[in-house]
């Protein structure tokens, strides 16, 4: 996870609450040119935490967990080079 990826949960987490999409470009520059103080005051405006950490409770017993995780929302695309999809490939020998 990168901070590119943080900010980016930052920013969709944002987009859902308003129902659009957030664009964020590499060398957009932005107030103070601090993009977390913007995404976090609109998150703030809508009531949850300013840096995107959430309160969360076990599913187990229900008591509130005493530790400050962060949530957002990213795009994930699972890549497909798998260990198994190369296993007859060789770098020497006869080649299937």
């Amino acid at each position: 996870m990168t901070i590119g990826m943080l900010i980016e949960s930052l920013a969709a987490k944002n987009g859902s609450l308003k129902g659009k999409f957030e664009e964020i470009h590499q060398f957009k520059k932005f107030e103070d040119d601090d993009i977390v103080g913007y995404f976090g005051n609109q998150l703030k405006d809508h009531g949850f935490n300013y840096y995107g950490n959430e309160i969360m409770y076990s599913g187990i017993t229900g008591t509130q967990l005493k530790v400050e995780i962060f949530i957002g929302v990213v795009y994930y695309q699972r890549l497909r080079h798998m260990v198994a999809d190369k296993a007859q490939a060789r770098s020497t020998g006869v080649v299937d």
